[in-house]
């Protein structure tokens, strides 16, 4: 079974747009990252029985998925979106930087009140 996630993308402060990528194949799963349009890694995970003879035994494969999943959560908690930054909607969240009008109208406000 042949499994993909949603790509996720993240913008840096220096307005590059980061990716993350995670397939799921059987008992293997594989994170690929880097920026967009530029270099990229990939890293794959085999993955083993966990508690085995337990009733929350998982194969292989569901481990495979579980794990994936679950590192696929972690990006999105820190900041990645299935939407790239240039299609992004309004409220884009990971894009955290001041507007360069509200910097200028604290610089000028910050003189004015020093006058």
């Amino acid at each position: 079974m042949n499994n993909k996630l949603p790509a996720l993308y993240k913008s840096t402060k220096l307005n590059a747009t980061q990716f993350c990528s995670i397939t799921v194949s059987g008992d293997t799963f594989t994170v690929t990252w880097g920026q967009v349009n530029g270099k990229e890694q990939s890293k794959p995970t085999k993955c083993f029985t966990t508690n085995s003879g337990k009733a929350n035994e998982r194969t292989p494969e569901q481990q495979a998925q579980f794990e994936a999943q679950a590192k696929w959560q972690k990006k999105v908690d820190t900041g990645y979106t299935t939407h790239l930054p240039s299609d992004a909607p309004d409220d884009f969240a990971a894009i955290n930087l001041p507007l360069l009008e509200e910097i200028i109208n604290n610089d000028t406000t910050n003189n004015n009140q020093a006058n």
